[in-house]
């Protein structure tokens, strides 16, 4: 609200956060079981579907992507760049400030591991940004974290931070905290980087809870090709 009581429109922006769904490139660990052409065939489904769910929460969709050799592919959203920095960190850094440049005043950063998180969960980061100073963080089951949330420059929390490791998400709050923001936490959700972690979403799928189609009918392809990777007691559909 302005000063003369009127109401000010906050723009919102939903910066996804991926690679160019190159073999050899994406889901290495995942690969490893399922080789390099199903990895990157997966990846693509979770990142188109992630595009698409977060879209239906009627804000922007940016997608930035690490560089590749291919160039930036085609996608459903509403704008495409590639990441910018030297580590992941300043890249996140550059794109929050980009979109906060552009006038965005809350930006939620996601990554594409997460097929399945449920979209109440980023509905939440948009409704907490809606208060000035605020940070809003996603907690990962393997100790980072899915989604970042600002609405103000925070270079503190990305620069000189080093990820990949079990106290990412201890050491962001830290990080939050001494940059004097209001932090709210979401549930913890997994990311799929391992095949443990793809049999895992397969039951969640099986057993009614949410993923998008193009994931779904992946796997499905996946495993009716390759049912020698199900385990013993499963039975491939």
């Amino acid at each position: 609200m302005t000063a003369d009581g009127a109401f000010v429109m906050i723009r919102s922006v939903i910066a996804v956060f991926g690679k160019v769904p190159e073999p050899g490139v994406v889901k290495t660990r995942l690969a490893a079981v399922v080789g390099n052409e199903w990895a990157a065939v997966l990846y693509h489904a979770f990142l188109l579907d992630a595009i698409d769910q977060y879209k239906r929460l009627e804000v922007d969709v940016r997608v930035y992507l690490a560089p590749a050799k291919t160039g930036l592919p085609d996608l459903p959203a509403d704008s495409v760049f590639r990441q910018t920095g030297p580590d992941l960190g300043s890249r996140m850094h550059n794109a929050v400030d980009h979109c906060l440049s552009d006038g965005f005043g809350r930006v939620v950063v996601v990554g594409t591991d997460h097929p399945g998180l449920p979209t109440h969960y980023l509905q939440r980061a948009l409704d907490v940004l809606s208060e000035p100073g605020t940070a809003c963080l996603g907690p990962a089951e393997d100790g980072g974290y899915y989604l970042i949330g600002l609405n103000a420059p925070a270079p503190h929390v990305f620069l000189g931070m080093q990820y990949s490791h079990a106290e990412v998400f201890v050491e962001t709050v830290a990080r939050v905290r001494s940059s004097r923001l209001k932090l709210a936490t979401l549930p913890s959700w997994y990311d799929v980087d391992e095949f443990a972690d793809l049999l895992r979403l397969r039951e969640d799928i099986r057993s009614g809870r949410a993923a998008g189609d193009r994931t779904k009918e992946a796997i499905a392809q996946l495993f009716r090709r390759r049912p020698d990777l199900l385990p013993a007691d499963s039975v491939a559909t």
